[in-house]
């Protein structure tokens, strides 16, 4: 599915034959066809948990989106696509696209969701998704934020996970000049895995916030966070994440990790991993690095016959690797790893 600022572009999406058991169409016209899936689950869980005030202006203004409804026991092999374009105007513009799947009981699908606008143009995209997760359902998840540099991005993930669901994400910043992405998961049963990834690249002036809350309500689950960032110029960035476990949530396995790499004297982040723990049998652990790049590997390299500008390419690399390894989507992939050849290729300043 494509929209062009905002709305959806049957012209530019391919709807047709869809595999069994799955339904992809815009919401505008579910409120029709699907009006009583849309009524329970709209707009019901969003906002409570990271970026409200945003959430309610995009529930005011939102035009357009998509609703994505896998059935029950429901495989789908190829991923659901999702381009949210910007084009250019003369004058600031603004999108609120809105999002809602819904995977029923044993299902399983993979969603990309991607934000792109032509570079110098001016604007706000302000999207929110909701998912829901029925028992023994699995949502692959990957958000890639490419917007243009003077653009400005809020990004809202709300997910509500049922008993023995899988939930992984891989939320990629490159765009925009200020970016924002809040997401939170709230694990309402038992045996639940949910694992969040994030990649952020800045230079110059942009920034980027990352928030995620991870609820445990329930016993026997487990999550894991890791959010790498690569800082250049004068950019900045900053990670907030939040475990909650609460009473009763016992034998929970939680992990969040912020890693963060400065390629610049001026570049800056702040973060803030935070544990809320309510239950005495549980496993959690946070923590948070900030560094420049390896003399001594540098050197190591340099000794081996490659030059330092590639050398402090290769290092960079490697660091953001452990993220884009994870990915299963190879044209993803590759695209990212070119991105990240072609910007660090000349060196670091």
């Amino acid at each position: 599915m494509v929209f062009v600022d905002g709305r959806f572009s049957e012209a530019h999406s391919d709807l047709e034959n869809l595999p069994k058991g799955l339904t992809v169409i815009p919401l505008t016209k579910a409120f029709s066809s699907h009006r009583e899936l849309v009524e329970k689950h709209l707009a019901k869980y969003a906002g409570e948990d990271e970026n409200p005030a945003f959430v309610a202006l995009n529930t005011a203004l939102h035009e357009d989106g998509a609703l994505i409804k896998v059935d029950k026991g429901t495989h789908i092999e190829d991923p659901i696509h999702l381009i949210f374009l910007s084009s250019s105007h003369e004058r600031p513009h603004s999108t609120h696209p809105r999002i809602l799947v819904v995977a029923e009981e044993g299902s399983e699908a993979t969603l990309v969701e991607r934000y792109v606008g032509e570079q110098g143009s001016v604007y706000f995209t302000n999207t929110v998704a909701e998912a829901v997760l029925e028992d023994n359902a699995v949502l692959d998840h990957y958000r890639l934020q490419d917007e243009s540099e003077d653009a400005f991005h809020i990004g809202t993930v709300q997910i509500e996970l049922a008993r023995d669901s899988q939930y992984r994400t891989h939320a990629i910043s490159i765009g925009s000049k200020i970016g924002r992405n809040g997401i939170a998961a709230h694990l309402n049963g038992q045996g639940i895995e949910c694992v969040m990834n994030g990649l952020f690249l800045t230079q110059d002036e942009q920034h980027i916030d990352n928030h995620t809350r991870v609820i445990h309500a329930e016993p026997h689950c487990h999550s894991h966070e890791v959010f790498k960032g690569i800082l250049d110029g004068h950019s900045s960035g900053a990670f907030t994440g939040r475990i909650i476990v609460k009473e009763g949530a016992q034998k929970t396995d939680a992990i969040q990790s912020s890693k963060n790499l400065l390629l610049s004297d001026d570049a800056k982040i702040t973060p803030d991993p935070q544990l809320e723990i309510f239950a005495d049998d549980v496993k959690c652990t946070h923590g948070a690095t900030i560094g420049q790049l390896d003399t001594d590997a540098i050197f190591y390299l340099k000794s081996r016959g490659i030059d330092e500008q590639s050398a402090k390419g290769l290092l960079t690399y490697a660091f953001a690797n452990e993220i884009i390894e994870q990915i299963k989507i190879e044209p993803l992939r590759e695209y990212l790893e070119q991105i990240i050849a072609e910007r660090y290729r000349k060196g670091v300043h």
